[in-house]
This record gives C-alpha cells, structure tokens and sequence, in this order.
C-alpha cells in the first residue's frame, strides 16, 4: 500500500497526526464533506491525492482525520480553523496559514517528533531537535503570545528558548523524561528560536586577551530578585582553572559578580542571565587605565537608579559585552575604570521594565566626572562634570600681539584640591608650552603671552584639575591667533591696534561696550534713512554685532543670545 501522510484536525483540541500507513475504515472521498455528528465542523480538502475521510471515531465525533500528501486543509464551523501543510516530512516540517481559533494543534509528521502549537501561532517549521548545535530547533509566527512544544531532546536538561538575531533569552524550562520541552511565553511576532542547553559555567578571562583564562580567582556572586527590597541572595566561590561552577543557580535570573585575583583590577560585572553571557573579564593591573566617575540623574521617571543598571561594554571578538556595571542604587553614581584609548559604550537597563538604552561609542583618554541626565526616555545627555572654569577672553579669537588670558576656577560639587593652566602655542601639529601655573584649590590663573609673529597659529589652554574626590580630568580652551592688519592707515587695521592705548585689563570691556553701543548707532543710522518697524530695527543691530564677532571684538555666543531675544519678542509680538 502507498504510504500516506495522515493529518487530523481536532477541534476541542486541534490536532494534526501522521502515520506511516491509513487506518482501517477509511473511505475515499474529495470534496466538502458533513461528519456524521451535526455538532462536529465540516471540512473541505484540496490540493492533495488520495484524500480519504473517518467519521467513525465513536465518541471523538468532533475529531476529524484527513488522509492525504499535501494539502491545504479548511475547517468551518462552530470551531472552525485552518491550517496549510507546506511540507510534512523531511528535514523540516512546515506548516502556514494556520488558525486554530486558540485551541490546541498537534503536528506528528511521522519522521520526527511531534511538535504542539496553541495560542495564535500563524506559521510553524521545526525539525528533529539538538541542544546547541546552532541551527534553529523551530521558526514561528504569531499574532500574539503563543506556545510551542517539541520533542528528541535530551531528558532532563535545562532548556532555554533564545532568539537567534539577537541571542536574547526568551524563556527557560526543563526537558520532561520524554525528551520534550514546553515553551508557553513566546512573545507575539516572528522568530527562529535555539533551543539551548543551561550554562553551567562562568569564566573569568582577560579582557585584552580574550580566549585565554585567569586561574586564581575569588568571586562574589549577587543575585538580584525582581522586588529590590527582597533579600538578595549572595554566593562565595573560587577557581583555581579559571571556571566558576554555576550547577543549581538560577541561569534565568540577572546576577552582578565582584571578582578579585592577584594581579589583576577588582571588577564588578553585570550580567543579565547567564544564557546570554557565561564569561567575564578583568584588566591587569600593568594595563594604562583611566577612571570615570558617572553621577546619575532621572528627571523623567523612566530610568529610576534603584532598578537601573549602567553597564559599561567593550568590543570582544567582534561583539559587544558588558565587561562591567552594577545597580546604579542610592547614591546615585557610578565608578568605572576603563582600559585607556579603548572603544566602549554605555548601556542603561531598567531591570524592572526591561528597557534598555544604549549611549553611544566612546574612548576614554582621561580620568573625569560625567554626568548622566535623563529627561525622557528618548532624551538622554552625557556631560563633562567637574569644577566651573571661565576663560578669559571670552572670544574665540585674540590679537597676534601682547595678550592676556584669564582662568578662573570655582568650586561645583567636589571641592578643587588643585589645578594647573598651561599655555601652548599650536602650529600645525606641533605644539609649544609658553608656561604654565598651579593653584592649590579654586583660583585665578593669569598668563601674559607675546602673540606677535604668531598670526594663524593657534593658542591652547590646558587646566588639569584633581578634585578632592580624587576625580582627575583636563579641559581645553582653543583660540585663534588673528594677524595684525597689514595697511597701518586702514579702519579695521585703526581698530585692531586701538586696544594698545587702553589699559590692558579693561580691553575686553571696551571692545564688548564699543561694539555694542555702535552696533545700536549703526541701527539707529540705518532707521533715520529708513523707515523701519522696531522688528528691522533689531535686525540691523544683530547684523552689528555679527560684524564685530567677525574681527572678534565680541563672542559668538552674544550674537545667537541678541538672534534669539529678538525672535522671541518677534514672535510674542506678531505670533506664530
């Protein structure tokens, strides 16, 4: 006899079931055909030979089976439901557009285990099923939250249910004694799903050499619940081969590790579950680190610091991994030391939500204090903290002359413990110190430096600063060095050297005071020839202003403050 594919569509429970051969009492039929129960649903076959009906199921009246190779099979009824075989035996076995109106569908294709569906499951493909091997164990489609149940797994093992695009953990069970796994939390959408066995193991690794093990190691695990008042549970364990046995911990659960060795950088490393990470890394301590010390502020709501994590990831071996972070917790920061001039990136996890944000790549050159503020979930801003600096001038540009830079420091959070201004003069990529000063605590620095000769170059200000927190960091000040005018009898070349007849500790005020109140009589000038609404006349007073940035007699940031008071009153005055 032709060996035949049988499908079974249950309604009650859906099921679909193959056989090597037909069962007894079938009788051929095409066509749509009534099952002799009036309750049971009507079928309707097409698309597959030798179609044969059984109505003779005794008190299963409402389980209808359907013999045939492929085919597409519809169901109408009180429970009516669909389902199209693709392919029933072979490597894989595909089934689309399914409907099984939220009941239960068994698929026994013959040549592999059966495989359950429930929920709004739209499309399914599975094959015979091996723990970590790579390939995807089952793809599925789904409207909504679904379940899907498979077999020829290995009896007992933890199994965890990871999308293959991302490696995210979705859900973990265990494989009963029938070699089968149940996952009934599959989240709505499309996926191929590995099926992987529970890690039972976390290594310790170098992070600048990461295939290769650290041997003596001390660790702390701290597993976290999802109530962040509960009891955290806390595990001591060591290795001498760089291995941490994790048999009989959970491997669903996020958990921070704090790592000591001999040698090597005491670390404390997030990791969200063990599915997704089973390796950790430290820093040696012959390694040129820098340190960061994040301060944490929430105004939105979103990222609350007592469930939000800031993990700090690095590039290793072509992907991104957290090689350090913790609960951000109460007081609101965060210390993080960093192999020096590496890529990394900072990550933001509300554990109690789920949502992640990830900040952007960055390399860290120097120890410093940033701030981390957040105002919305999409809104986000990482500053430079530290002491508040003023430099002086305040233009972008100086004369190529006798020149005088202020620097003033203030005190912000952490009180100044130090600081040093240091001069240079860059050309090109070359750069030449002119002096540099040191001030114990919060100051004024003040250097006198001839410019003359040095017309295109460019001046720098270096501060190097220690706070009392033992916070370090350098912040910079660049300005341009303008020649002198080379017509002596010229207006601008008149202007330009006007500042030499002034005292030099008032030449900033008068070219901020002159440019100003010229800018004023140049607009008043232009509003005598012209009839102008008090509009044209702010804009003939920025347009001064922009001309007196331009020989640096007045900063850019004046213009875009007198740009945005005048469109401001524009638009109180004339409305958007």
């Amino acid at each position: 006899m032709k060996q035949e594919t049988v499908v079974a569509v249950v309604f009650a429970a859906f099921a679909v079931v193959g056989v090597g051969a037909a069962a007894t009492g079938l009788v051929p039929t095409s066509g749509t055909v009534a099952v002799a129960d009036g309750d049971a649903p009507t079928v309707h076959v097409t698309g597959g030979p030798d179609i044969r009906l059984d109505d003779g199921l005794g008190p299963q009246q409402n389980r209808t089976t359907i013999e045939t190779g492929t085919a597409t099979i519809a169901v109408t009824g009180a429970d009516a439901g669909s389902v199209q075989v693709d392919q029933m035996q072979g490597p894989t076995t595909n089934l689309s557009k399914i409907d099984t109106s939220g009941e239960e569908m068994i698929i026994n294709p013959g040549d592999k285990p059966r495989a359950i569906i429930n929920g709004s499951i739209t499309s399914l493909t599975f094959r015979n099923g091996t723990l970590d091997d790579g390939t995807a164990d089952f793809s599925y489609s789904s409207d909504s939250q679904a379940t899907v149940e498979v077999g020829g797994l290995e009896a007992g093992a933890g199994a965890g249910a990871i999308k293959k695009s991302s490696g995210e953990l979705i859900e973990t069970a265990v494989v009963d004694a029938d070699g089968r796994v149940r996952f009934d939390e599959l989240p709505s959408g499309s996926a191929d799903i590995l099926i992987q066995r529970s890690p039972q193991t976390l290594t310790i690794r170098p992070e600048s050499s990461p295939n290769e093990k650290i041997g003596s190691v001390d660790v702390e695990i701290r597993f976290y619940v999802q109530d962040e008042n509960a009891a955290t549970d806390v595990i001591t364990r060591s290795t001498t081969n760089g291995e941490i046995d994790m048999t009989g911990l959970p491997d669903n659960e996020s958990f921070v590790v704090q790592a000591a060795a001999g040698g090597w950088g005491d670390r404390t490393i997030f990791v969200d579950n063990l599915f997704e990470q089973q390796n950790i890394y430290l820093l040696n301590e012959s390694t040129t680190t820098v340190t960061k010390v994040f301060k944490y502020s929430d105004f939105s709501g979103e990222f609350p610091q007592d469930s939000t994590v800031l993990a700090i990831q690095r590039p290793i071996n072509g992907q991104f991994v957290t090689v350090q972070g913790d609960v951000i917790g109460a007081t609101g920061e965060y210390r993080a030391t960093m192999q020096q001039g590496e890529r990394h990136r900072i990550v933001l996890l509300n554990r109690r939500t789920g949502e992640s944000r990830v900040q952007g790549n960055f390399r860290p050159l120097t120890s410093s204090t940033q701030e981390i503020q957040i105002y919305s979930r999409n809104d986000i801003s990482i500053v430079s903290a530290g002491p508040i600096l003023q430099f002086s001038p305040s233009t972008g540009a100086v004369r190529a002359a006798e020149t005088t830079f202020e620097t003033k420091i203030r005190n912000r959070d952490s009180p100044v413990k130090s600081a040093t201004v240091t001069l240079y003069e860059r050309n090109g990529s070359q750069l030449t110190q002119i002096m540099s000063n040191t001030t114990n605590g919060p100051g004024q620095v003040t250097q006198n430096a001839n410019l003359t000769g040095s017309g295109s170059n460019t001046a720098v200000i270096e501060v190097e600063y220690e706070l009392e927190d033992g916070t370090t960091s350098t912040r910079f000040e660049n300005y341009s060095i303008r020649k002198q005018f080379g017509n002596a009898n010229s207006l601008l070349s008149t202007l330009g050297g006007f500042g030499n007849l002034l005292p030099e500790q008032g030449f900033n005020a008068f070219q901020l005071v002159s440019a100003v109140f010229s800018s004023i009589l140049f607009a008043a000038g232009a509003a005598s020839r012209v009839r102008l609404s008090s509009e044209g006349f702010g804009v003939v007073f920025v347009a001064g202003l922009i001309g007196w940035s331009i020989i640096g007699w007045v900063g850019y940031g004046l213009v875009f403050a007198a740009g945005v008071t005048l469109g401001a009153l524009v638009f109180l005055r004339r409305g958007i």
